[in-house]
């Protein structure tokens, strides 16, 4: 049989984060959706963070309730009590999964309780401003959860990783990059990329997968970087990453990634 890099395993082994919890089958960033993506057999859960108006750590990815929820506004003009009332399931198709509501990031822990990792992105308000003190909170829920060695921080924002680092250098962090980024940084090249991001002191990065080509990956990886990819749904796709080498990759859809990636990297 003639050997092709589609009949080999990949190169190393990969890590899927469930994205949102496995927003392709349930509610994102709800705890049912947590759930979903435990049974789909995920290595770790990525789910973001908003503060609301009374400074608490509101799981959800839009600074806004409109597009996931039954309600309307600004999370940061609104009180946990408020978003409480909140069904965060009301805007998902499919299976009916009643009424679920917007998880802090403590819920979300204590929910999880150690069974997967969990990633953190770190959110900007609708403005791309930062919340003002939400790395520090983060970081301090994390160290009262004893989870800074296994916790891992994300954002596109690269002074709020930067901050995280100040306030807690275990903490692993990794950038994430798209479309503004490779505008304006990308438009430099794989080297202006990886000098870029070593300039911000990061060794990890999440690249959205238009951007991540053979020669961007080589020169991450010459470099000494973890590199992920997202967001990836199909079996063809993950294929063509897992035998790129990627070290993890984010999906809405876990339970089709994980089956496909065990059968191919047996």
């Amino acid at each position: 049989m003639t050997v092709t890099p589609e009949t080999v395993a990949p190169a190393r082994p990969l890590k899927i984060l469930g994205h949102r919890g496995a927003r392709g089958i349930a509610p994102e960033n709800t705890l049912a959706g947590f759930q979903a993506g435990i049974d789909a057999g995920i290595d770790m859960i990525e789910l973001d963070v908003h503060l609301s108006k009374d400074g608490e750590l509101v799981v959800m990815h839009d600074p806004r309730v409109e597009r996931t929820t039954d309600g309307s506004g600004l999370i940061s003009d609104m009180t946990l009590a408020e978003i409480k009332r909140l069904n965060a399931a009301a805007k998902f198709t499919g299976k009916d999964y009643g009424v679920e509501r917007v998880p802090t990031l403590q819920e979300a822990y204590d929910f999880v309780a150690g069974r997967v990792g969990i990633q953190i992105e770190i959110k900007t308000r609708a403005d791309g401003s930062r919340y003002p003190g939400i790395e520090e909170k983060v970081v301090d829920l994390l160290r009262r959860n004893h989870a800074v060695e296994s916790g891992l921080i994300s954002s596109f924002d690269f002074p709020t990783l930067e901050k995280v680092h100040e306030l807690e250098p275990r903490l692993a962090r990794y950038a994430i990059v798209s479309t503004n980024y490779f505008k304006g940084v990308g438009s430099k090249g794989p080297e202006g990329v990886v000098a870029d991001l070593q300039g911000h002191g990061f060794g990890a990065v999440a690249v959205e997968k238009t951007y991540l080509s053979e020669a961007l990956f080589s020169q991450l990886k010459q470099a000494g970087f973890t590199v992920g990819v997202w967001v990836i749904n199909d079996v063809q796709t993950m294929e063509k990453f897992a035998h790129m080498g990627v070290d993890f990759m984010t999906s809405d859809r876990p339970d089709i990634l994980v089956p496909a990636y065990r059968k191919l990297s047996q």
